[in-house]
């Protein structure tokens, strides 16, 4: 569905503008041509370029190239979305074209996003050369020419997501930037500015949830400011800005943590937040309050929940992201803030935050460390929110944790990998690439039970609770929605699930951070698993520690884990380990997998638990060390409610 250019001069401009009204009267009396010369000359006497070069553009870039070199290549057709080169071999793009030996689709998605405008633009700017924006009128005229705004989603070229951040970045940049450049033509300025009112118009009336919600306002938005001269441009701010100060409480939880919980994709909600309100101030655009105040508690909750390294932990689709550059954001914001400053400056200025355990309680994350210095000890631990894992981003990972001491990252979350149909993609997703528990060799079924796509009830807080006292902080909570095969079921088109093969038991996970030590022993930690049946039936139960590429050894029922820098890790069950490192069949486990296309995916032991029954406990004992020297370490009873150690040869008991 294509917009008229007579529809666009005639109903899409705001006629209250004397250029506007006369470039309309122009165009219905049939002098088409000083229509379009009224309309090009208004907005190159209207846009403020100097104002918009103050916002930051992005490449979007996914290569390892030079900037100078890449945009050489654009010129002989090359583009690389997900990281992927391809060159088209007539030079022109064709934009629902996938190339990719194994159809991912993310490609295409990427292929949208037109940084390729971008470093024409940039390039421009630097030389003044024509050949840039002959380049970037081409790319631009193409997408065009070839790509209609559909009747509903669904369209690969087309989707809202991309859409937004074409309309928030590359599409305003190329305007600026060439919007004097005698090589585009006053027909090819209509159809770029009917495009852009096509394309705000799709935000304006359809739209996602969750994070795309906010690229799409984020869209809407920088039409509205760059673009007044549209007719619908304040119906299009109104709603922008109204919706993002709505979001703050519908998918972010009161702890700070965005429903997707995911904190890569919190980090561009963040930076997407961010960029509005710059817009706003560089634009002279009224500043809602409540649009500030209510990324606080965002700001906040990257430094709360920081590993020893500055870096947050891995759930479900994301990598570890620092914390000291949201900080820094956060601290133009809220300057008095003493918590973001401790992390802006890296620890040089500012205060720590007075508790070492943090809870989030609606979000179900946790976090137990010895202190807030950079040799600290971290343990990160997820709960699953009160819906689960539940979101579009989710792994099967509830009662996951990770681990970091002493400057070394000792188990580890598998984290993101491409949206494709690989197995390796399914294993990231899987139970048995976390550090969780399994139940007859399957995971769990987060994604497969929950509304993953429905409303979430920010208000409803999880089922994590801990309890503190001098010698040991806790943290307690347990997964019950079954375990099963077909974990992954295509919802989007309604793929059913087989469900004949399911199991049911309960798991409950409680984990003991011993903060001061005992005798000679430095601060550990103690994991609790207890799983019981739920279909009265006899199960495997299993638990798996992901670690990396590391010397593991098994001496009785302990793993010893020794790393490159000096440091251990002593891991002590109540049950026989085994270790599976580069596993294949009957399913992967063991493996670190590696997100780049051109590296092989590496073997990597995997620490297994196992035991039969209807119910099982499972004791282990994760002992960092900063050195290889660990003290013996020996489990001699597991009951309901007691654990006995023997240490050094000395017994300690702990009740739970």
């Amino acid at each position: 569905m294509r917009l008229s250019e007579r529809d666009f001069f005639l109903n899409k401009l705001d006629l209250s503008i004397k250029e506007m009204k006369d470039a309309a009267s122009l165009y219905e009396s049939g002098d088409i041509e000083r229509a379009r010369a009224i309309f090009v000359d208004y907005i190159r006497s209207f846009l403020r370029p100097e104002l918009k070069f103050q916002i930051s553009e992005s490449t979007c870039k996914e290569h390892s190239y030079k900037d100078e070199t890449w945009t050489d290549m654009i010129f002989a057709g090359y583009v690389a979305p997900v990281g992927y080169v391809y060159r088209f071999p007539q030079v022109k793009i064709i934009w629902d074209y996938n190339p990719m030996p194994n159809g991912y689709v993310e490609w295409v998605f990427h292929l949208q996003y037109h940084g390729e405008l971008v470093y024409m633009g940039r390039a421009y700017r630097k030389t003044n050369e024509e050949r840039y924006a002959r380049k970037a009128a081409e790319i631009i005229s193409s997408w065009i020419e070839q790509v209609e705004r559909p009747e509903r989603h669904g369209q690969a070229t087309y989707r809202t997501l991309e859409t937004g951040n074409r309309l928030s970045n590359a599409w305003p940049y190329f305007i600026h930037v060439f919007l004097n450049s005698p090589s585009i033509s006053n027909e090819l300025w209509v159809k770029i500015f009917i495009s852009v009112w096509e394309q705000s118009d799709w935000l304006y009336l359809t739209n996602s949830n969750r994070n795309w919600l906010i690229h799409e306002m984020y869209g809407l938005a920088s039409s509205s400011v760059y673009f007044p001269f549209f007719k619908d441009a304040s119906s299009w701010h109104e709603r922008a800005i109204s919706t993002l100060i709505d979001e703050l409480h519908v998918q972010v939880y009161p702890d700070g943590v965005a429903t997707d919980r995911s904190f890569g994709y919190q980090s561009s909600i963040v930076h997407n937040y961010s960029k509005v309100i710059e817009l706003l101030k560089v634009y002279r655009r009224n500043i809602p309050e409540k649009l500030i105040d209510g990324m606080r508690k965002m700001f906040r909750m990257y430094c709360l929940m920081s590993n020893p390294e500055l870096k947050l932990g891995a759930p479900n689709d994301c990598h570890h992201m620092p914390s000291v550059g949201m900080a820094q954001l956060g601290l133009k914001y809220f300057p008095n803030d003493e918590t973001l400053r401790y992390f802006a400056s890296e620890r040089k200025e500012g205060k720590a935050p007075e508790e070492t355990m943090q809870i989030f309680p609606y979000s179900g994350f946790a976090t137990l460390r010895s202190d807030w210095t950079k040799d600290g000890m971290w343990l990160f631990f997820d709960g699953g929110a009160p819906d689960y894992n539940s979101g579009w981003h989710v792994h099967e990972s509830c009662l996951n944790i990770e681990l970091y001491a002493y400057g070394t990252s000792m188990l580890h979350d598998p984290a993101n990998y491409h949206y494709d149909t690989s197995d390796m993609r399914l294993y990231v997703c899987s139970t048995r690439s976390h550090n969780c528990g399994l139940v007859d060799g399957m995971g769990q079924l987060c994604f497969a039970k929950t509304d993953i796509y429905g409303f979430i009830d920010t208000s409803k807080k999880g089922r994590i609770t801990s309890e503190s006292n001098e010698n040991i902080d806790s943290v307690e909570c347990y997964y019950d929605l079954g375990y099963g095969k077909n974990f992954r079921p295509d919802k989007a088109h309604g793929e059913k699930r087989d469900a004949s093969g399911d199991a049911y038991a309960k798991h409950t996970r409680k984990i003991l951070f011993v903060k001061k030590g005992i005798g000679d022993a430095k601060p550990f930690f103690i994991l609790i698993d207890t799983f019981e049946t739920m279909d009265e039936k006899e199960h495997l139960y299993e638990i798996s520690f992901q670690l990396d590429e590391v010397k593991a050894d098994i001496f009785g029922n302990s793993v010893k884990v020794s790393y490159a820098n000096g440091t251990s890790l002593t891991m002590t069950s109540s049950v026989s380990p085994e270790i599976i490192i580069g596993q294949t069949e009957p399913e992967l486990a063991g493996w670190k997998p590696e997100l780049d296309h051109h590296k092989d995916h590496r073997p990597a032991p995997l620490v297994n638990l196992a035991q039969r029954g209807k119910s099982a406990h499972f004791a282990t004992v994760l002992y960092p060390s900063p050195s290889e020297d660990a003290p013996k370490i020996a489990i001699l009873e597991l009951s309901d409610a007691l654990l006995t150690l023997e240490i050094n040869g000395e017994k300690h008991s702990f009740e739970f």
